[in-house]
């Protein structure tokens, strides 16, 4: 009996997971466009943390190419959507900073999996690599567009879920392209 109910309560938590992606990309898409072409959104951190995750889950899942540049990176989520991506195709490019080797070992899990991981190096005084952005290149769930994602965040739990940060998504090509 009990090897029954863990077996329906599993189908049950299967088929409830399924239903909440697909209810995420719509909310991704609906809350990125709001019926526009034009995606001119700000997002703000620790109240919209989870929210901002599942956006960039949905953007990197759906995403062609992807390329950016971060002071760290150790947010496991986002982390295994990369290398979920990668193994689906995406080619994804990313540029860190030499501490981010220190913060999160997962960093090698990137580059086995066959994420291109460039760490920023300096010499004499070694100023951050602080930048933050992404560029989605053909993102399939908005029609193909590219988006432009930029902020104060770190792509790190704390930066998510405890700092005051705010993240910005763009889809505008003139930008876009200072970016690349």
């Amino acid at each position: 009996m009990k090897q029954r109910i863990m077996i329906l309560f599993l189908l049950i938590g299967v088929h409830l997971l399924n239903g909440y992606k697909n209810q995420t990309i719509d909310n991704t898409v609906q809350l990125l466009t709001n019926g526009s072409t034009v995606i001119q959104k700000a997002f703000f951190c620790p109240e919209q943390g989870v929210l901002i995750r599942d956006i960039l889950v949905d953007l990197i899942l759906s995403s062609h190419e992807i390329c950016g540049a971060a002071y760290r990176l150790t947010d496991h989520t986002l982390i295994d959507a990369l290398i979920e991506a990668q193994k689906r195709g995406t080619r994804i490019r990313l540029v860190l900073d030499p501490g981010a080797l220190d913060a999160s070992k997962r960093i090698f899990e990137l580059v086995e999996a066959g994420i291109e991981i460039a760490i920023k190096m300096t010499r004499g005084f070694q100023p951050l690599m602080h930048h933050k952005f992404l560029v989605f290149t053909q993102v399939s769930i908005l029609g193909n567009c590219d988006i432009l994602v930029s902020g104060s965040m770190n792509l790190t739990h704390m930066g998510l879920y405890k700092n005051c940060e705010n993240i910005l998504f763009f889809n505008d090509q003139q930008l876009i392209a200072q970016y690349r």
